[in-house]
């Protein structure tokens, strides 16, 4: 049934993008721009909410899963969102410092473009966290037979409440501004990779989460690299 309506939604906002984007190459009067950009950005951040619900629920995937460094994703996460924190910081006049701690860890079996994504949401949860400015730490660690990563900040925290209730689809502490499905949906992508995702906080201290993924085994790490020509 999800499936379905997104299916349907994405073709309204196909239409919607089509037609904004048609109606601003013809119209040159600022004020009518505007307010098309501002129906296009909408229609575009629609269309996110759309892909993110179709992850929350999607199966998961038949074909080959590649072997990936979870360090060299995080390294990544933080470069690609580096712009966006340093222009709310700005913004804010604030501080914010991020610092990562990218130890030399086994390979996990998982697909990079949903694993760098979910790592980027955290990390941007953890700045809209500090709205006053404060430190993000990114560390990763191997232990156990499995490969960990994790995203603190010292920002506001949460309830016992709030954190138990966090990874409900659509709850979200943030207003009626955001969706509530970014923690739900790094939930999903972490189950069907067939890892945990954990969440220490407490109001006023700081929230930490943390995804566990199964390490490769060392001949199937073997065989990857073999079939890549690395040495």
């Amino acid at each position: 049934m999800a499936a379905g309506v997104a299916h349907h939604i994405n073709n309204a906002l196909t239409v919607i993008q089509g037609r904004a984007e048609l109606a601003l190459s013809t119209v040159e009067d600022p004020r009518v721009r505007s307010t098309l950009e501002v129906v296009q950005q909408a229609a575009r951040n629609a269309a996110r909410l759309v892909r993110r619900m179709q992850e929350l629920t999607s199966a998961p995937s038949a074909r080959a899963v590649p072997l990936v460094d979870l360090s060299e994703l995080a390294r990544q996460a933080v470069a690609l969102i580096q712009a966006q924190w340093k222009d709310l910081a700005g913004e804010r006049d604030i501080s914010i410092e991020v610092s990562t701690e990218a130890g030399q860890i086994p390979a996990v079996a998982g697909d990079p473009v949903s694993l760098t994504g979910m790592i980027e949401n955290l990390l941007l949860n953890a700045v809209e966290a500090t709205p006053d400015g404060g430190r993000i730490a990114v560390r990763t660690w191997a232990s156990g037979g499995a490969v960990h990563c994790s995203v603190g900040d010292t920002g506001a925290g949460m309830s016992e409440d709030d954190r138990k209730r966090a990874l409900e689809p659509f709850f979200t502490t943030k207003g009626p501004k955001r969706a509530g499905l970014g923690l739900s949906v790094s939930h999903g992508i972490v189950q069907r990779h067939r890892g945990n995702l954990g969440i220490e906080s407490a109001a006023g201290r700081g929230t930490t989460v943390t995804i566990s993924l199964p390490a490769a085994s060392a001949p199937a790490v073997a065989r990857e690299r073999s079939a890549g020509g690395s040495a």
